[in-house]
């Protein structure tokens, strides 16, 4: 059922998701060109934020802090997957891999590999404060409606 705080959470996470992109563009540049890794990013904001973060509004500010770690891990995980998929399959069409099986075990060893590459303080410190500010946000919505 639509509420405002799902609304909220949606709209903060999306936005939060798009800000830590940007962050996270210049790692990769070098590598390759990244045209709608911030949009996608986005996307999976506002659905996870959504999902998670506004089904989860409503139980105090207390909760509302485990709300943000559950939110922003969720969030990291879902990206981390889609973008390893997305590379998995770039590679297969440039038959990289020998079999499917192989193409498959590749995602696991590519979101090793981003998640790595992603874990500095330029990413990680404003993924965890927005998370908190906006799950904060959410919780107050929630009681105010």
């Amino acid at each position: 059922m639509p509420n405002a705080a799902k609304a909220t959470a949606a709209i903060l996470f999306a936005g939060l998701a798009y800000y830590v992109s940007l962050k996270i563009i210049p790692i990769y540049s070098a590598d390759r060109v990244l045209p709608y890794f911030s949009l996608m990013n986005a996307a999976m904001g506002l659905a996870i934020g959504w999902r998670v973060c506004g089904r989860l509004a409503g139980r105090g500010y207390g909760a509302a802090l485990g709300n943000a770690v559950t939110t922003a891990v969720v969030l990291m995980g879902v990206a981390l997957f889609a973008h390893s998929v997305e590379e998995m399959i770039s590679r297969a069409f440039r038959q990289q891999y020998s079999g499917p099986v192989d193409a498959v075990v590749a995602v696991a060893d590519i979101m090793a590999t981003y998640a790595s590459q992603i874990a500095i303080a330029d990413v990680l410190i404003p993924a965890a404060i927005g998370s908190i500010l906006a799950a904060l946000i959410v919780e107050l919505v929630a009681q105010v409606t």
